[in-house]
This record gives structure tokens, C-alpha cells and sequence, in this order.
């Protein structure tokens, strides 16, 4: 029997195609969350029950800064994030599950209102880049210096007075941006920091120009 191409058929037939995209979809979901484990699942529903009860929206597009703000909703994809930016949500505090993505090459969590970074942030041993700029952060968080992989590091804009002594274990660092703070001095251990190239200190009470800096010869 010929099926006569009208514009009814044409109709019953998409609509059969939305469903079936739609039951695969269903499958492949289920299948890729049954391949999680149970630890897994146990510490993916608190951080996904923590992202609603802050209000961290799912995934949305940033225009002006080409990149995806918010939380992915399904395991499979937070297991394999690379990428989380959740900037300005406010956040006063972070869970520790979030540390638990151990896939993350660039965290954002700047413009909120966070004053201490949890140590479970040495997790993280694949990140490049952190941002905790435009935060209430006072006391520079030691738990950084775990981060030995890390490229790029944001903390300006926040109240810090001191950069602490063991900033030479970050030893990958390439990009330092620290204004608008309230820092007096850098620790002589700075000098160690060979691979830095852009070091951002405008705007602190630096009292005379470090002699550190002279030691680090891809300083620009």
C-alpha cells in the first residue's frame, strides 16, 4: 500500500520521529547512569541537591564570555567535566562533593561571597585555572598550594593581606593575578615562581618594589 504524501502523513510521521529520539534518548540516559557507581551516585545527589538549594541554575550559555555557566543535572556529565564556572550565585560556602570533580581543568567561582576555600580543593590535581577573584577571602588559602598542575590563578579583588610562604609550590604557575587587595610584601619564596609570566599587583600597600621579581626571567 503506497503512503500518499500529504501533509497529515508528513505530520504523524514527524511526530513518530520526535518519539523515538526521545525513547533513545531515555535509553542512552538510563544507560550511562546505571553505569555509575553507587559511591558515585551518593555524592552526585548532594551536589546536585546543594546546586538547587543555591539557586546554580543548569547550564546556560554566556555570550560576552563564551562559556557555560551553571551545573550540568546528569552524572555521566559531571563525571567528565572539564570546564565549571559558577560564578556570581552568591555562594557563601562550597560543598565538599564539589571536589569530587576530579576531571576539572578551569573552576570559576569568583564574584560570590566566599571567605575560606575547604581543603578538599586538592582534589582538583588536574586543574590549570582558578578564578576566586571579587570574593571576602582574608587569609590566602593554603590548601592552593596542593594544586600543582595549576597554570592560572584569580584572587584578586578580595581582602587579603599576605601571600603565603609556600606560594613556590606552585611551580606551573604562568599567570598570578592578585590586585586590589591589601598586600605589604611578597615572601622571598616568590622568587621560585620560574615559570611566571604575568603577574598582576595593582592596587595593594606594597611599600617598595620587590626584589623577588627581578629573580624571574619570564616576567613580562
Amino acid at each position: 500500500m503506497e503512503l500518499i504524501p500529504t501533509k497529515e502523513n508528513i505530520n504523524k510521521l514527524l511526530e513518530a520521529t520526535d518519539l523515538l529520539v526521545d525513547a533513545l534518548n531515555t535509553i542512552l540516559y538510563e544507560y550511562n547512569e546505571n553505569s555509575i557507581s553507587s559511591n558515585d551516585k551518593i555524592w552526585i545527589y548532594k551536589l546536585l541537591e546543594w546546586g538547587e538549594n543555591q539557586n546554580v541554575i543548569e547550564l546556560e550559555w554566556v555570550e560576552n564570555g563564551s562559556y557555560f555557566r551553571g551545573i550540568p543535572k546528569n552524572g555521566e556529565g559531571l563525571l567528565s567535566l572539564k570546564e565549571l564556572h559558577l560564578d556570581k550565585f552568591n555562594l557563601t560556602q562550597l560543598p565538599v562533593e564539589l571536589f569530587n570533580l576530579e576531571e576539572l581543568e578551569v573552576l570559576d567561582l569568583s564574584h560570590n561571597k566566599l571567605t575560606t576555600i575547604t581543603k578538599e580543593i586538592g582534589n582538583l590535581k588536574k586543574l590549570k585555572k582558578l578564578y576566586l577573584s571579587y570574593n571576602e577571602i582574608s587569609i590566602f588559602p593554603e590548601e592552593l598550594f596542593q594544586l600543582e598542575n595549576l597554570e592560572e590563578l584569580y584572587i584578586g579583588n578580595n581582602k587579603l593581606k599576605i601571600v603565603g610562604e609556600s606560594i613556590n609550590l606552585l611551580s606551573n604557575l604562568k599567570v598570578f593575578y592578585i590586585s586590589n587587595n591589601q598586600i605589604e610584601n611578597l615572601p622571598t619564596n616568590f622568587s621560585f615562581l620560574i615559570e611566571l609570566e604575568k603577574l598582576y599587583l595593582e592596587n595593594n600597600k606594597l611599600k617598595e618594589f620587590p626584589i623577588e621579581l627581578t629573580k624571574l626571567k619570564k616576567l613580562n
